[in-house]
């Protein structure tokens, strides 16, 4: 089996959406716009003990951690992506708990996300 044919099978195309430009008005919150971007990304469930170590109340919920080179996570670091930070993945929504970045070997990030109600 080629790289590239691996690489199609362990990616997949993610979307992030990220809201800039929140304010308050005469003292009301006015959100800002959502931007949307693509990322390519492995996903991956939370194992039970991985689960475990979540906050009380999000260990019932679809839980997954992503792994992802693409740059477009540079800008974690920048506050761009903030805990307001959601990802579409299947057709649901999720929203950003934690994330990492790994420098060994291969550079990349580790988001872990819970599932959105509703």
């Amino acid at each position: 089996m080629t790289m590239g044919k691996l690489s199609k099978r362990i990616l997949e195309e993610i979307k992030v959406y990220y809201r800039s430009g929140d304010r308050y008005e005469d003292g009301l919150y006015v959100a800002g716009s959502e931007t949307e971007e693509r990322i390519m990304a492995s996903m991956q469930r939370l194992s039970m003990a991985e689960r475990q170590l979540l906050p009380e109340g999000f260990r019932t919920q679809d839980t997954y951690k992503m792994y992802t080179e693409t740059p477009l996570i540079q800008t974690l670091i920048n506050d761009r992506l903030t805990d307001a930070a959601e990802f579409l993945y299947r057709g649901q929504r999720f929203a950003m708990l934690a994330w990492e970045r790994w420098d060994f070997l291969i550079p990349h990030w580790k988001v872990t996300m819970v599932g959105k109600d509703g």
